[in-house]
């Protein structure tokens, strides 16, 4: 019988110990002193990234594991956009290499009032008020409704994992 080894179940949450005791012997001090480092390093790169660059992409800090365990690091792009027609509006994405996006979210100022509004949009009255969000290998398609208020801006996220 083969055993495998699920690498998902071996990987620990960022947590770093609050309190340590140190040895007062040099030798064992350094000893401690580089795990100790090794500890506060790895923790601190497994943490989300919070950093969000306009049309250019960052690693978030997440890894994801899919089939087979294949390891893949996770980025994040940001896009920004002005009015928006009624019906399809594309934005170029520029990204290559996609294997699969992983969150596609944003907000929009509608120039009424204004209010302030997620994308994906969905007016549960008016299904014509809404505004929609998708991607595909070229372009991010933000969907006016017929009904649905002007715009003066908004921001898209887009996180991803590339097969770079």
């Amino acid at each position: 019988m083969t055993m495998v080894t699920n690498t998902i179940n071996q990987l620990r949450a960022p947590f770093l110990e609050s309190t340590r005791d140190f040895p007062e012997d040099p030798k064992e001090m350094s000893s401690v002193l580089n795990r100790v480092y090794v500890d506060i390093a790895n923790q601190v790169n497994i943490r989300t990234i919070s950093v969000y660059p306009q049309n250019k992409p960052i690693s978030t800090g997440e890894t994801w594991y899919l089939a087979n365990n294949k390891r893949y690091q996770s980025y994040r792009q940001i896009y920004t956009f002005t009015s928006l027609n009624v019906g399809d509006n594309l934005i170029p994405h520029n990204i290559q290499n996609i294997v699969q996006f992983t969150k596609i979210y944003g907000t929009l100022v509608s120039s009424v009032t204004p209010f302030y509004r997620p994308l994906p949009y969905l007016d549960v009255v008016t299904l014509t008020n809404g505004f929609s969000i998708s991607v595909d290998n070229t372009n991010i398609h933000i969907v006016r409704g017929a009904t649905a208020s002007p715009t003066t801006n908004g921001i898209i996220v887009l996180e991803f994992l590339s097969g770079i």
